[in-house]
């Protein structure tokens, strides 16, 4: 994912639940930094607006890892 677009991103994360994105790395999980449900919910649905893509009926969950948000948005987005 090019940097602009993973910056975009990370910022999209940290700001729903009020964190530094420097704070933030691939392996941390939504979870870990204090999301919940609602949470996951309007992050995947500003995640999916910012970048154009749908992302997958489970969308965002407290479990997935910060990497694995954005490689699901790389996937979606072609490359």
């Amino acid at each position: 994912m090019e940097e602009g677009m993973r910056s975009r991103a990370i910022n999209i994360i940290a700001e729903q639940v009020g964190i530094d994105p420097l704070k933030l790395d691939d392996n941390t999980t939504i979870g870990a930094i204090g999301a919940d449900s609602l949470d996951c919910v309007e992050m995947g649905l500003e995640l999916e607006e910012e970048f154009d893509v749908e992302l997958p009926d489970e969308g965002v969950t407290v479990d997935l890892s910060i990497g694995k948000v954005l490689a699901m948005i790389e996937e979606r987005e072609g490359g």
